[in-house]
């Protein structure tokens, strides 16, 4: 089952990026996230914004809306 929030490794592969690239997004703001325990987290309800108000942002293989839950829960299983 997916989570409410995202961590950096995730979003980095649903986008296609680095992680520190990710990172970037979140400590300039464009992607709204918080910190735990020294860790970045970013809500799904932000993440789902990022992509929707960011018309240059797509997710890594061209999902339609809603599969790239499929691949949070794909990485999440290879992180355990």
């Amino acid at each position: 089952m997916t989570s409410e929030w995202l961590s950096v490794k995730v979003i980095a592969a649903l986008m296609d990026l680095h992680p520190r690239t990710v990172q970037r997004l979140l400590i300039s703001g464009a992607l709204q996230a918080h910190k735990f325990g020294g860790r970045w987290r970013v809500p799904v309800r932000s993440f789902e914004a990022y992509l929707n108000k960011t018309s240059n942002v797509q997710v890594a293989g061209d999902l339609e809306p809603g599969q790239w839950r499929f691949v949070v829960e794909k990485v999440e299983d290879e992180s355990e």
